[in-house]
């Protein structure tokens, strides 16, 4: 099973109703993710960390991108670790993988 950590935020540890925190809570790190159980699904999760890994897992984020495809001009979104990171068309290595057949 693979986590892909999407934020690591600090929030209030006893939130009250209407997500308004109440008077003297502490607050806490919160690690929201999706996880990958070896299938093509993934599901939302979170869990609370403590200071020492919710400081490792800001280094492990991924962030939501948009791309253009400058061969066909399509917009797709993925999740990628960083900016230089090159991604390939969803689209076009569909129709590449079906002329090499």
């Amino acid at each position: 099973m693979s986590k892909v950590t999407l934020a690591v935020c600090k929030v209030y540890k006893n939130t009250g109703r209407f997500r308004l925190h109440r008077k003297n809570t502490k607050t806490a790190w919160k690690h929201f993710f999706l996880s990958n159980d070896y299938t093509d699904e993934y599901t939302f999760g979170t869990e609370w960390v403590d200071s020492v890994k919710a400081q490792f897992l800001k280094l492990k984020k991924w962030h939501k991108r948009k791309f253009i495809c400058p061969e066909c001009f399509t917009i797709f979104t993925t999740h990628v670790k960083n900016d230089r990171t090159k991604v390939n068309c969803p689209n076009c290595s569909d129709e590449e993988s079906e002329e090499d057949d």
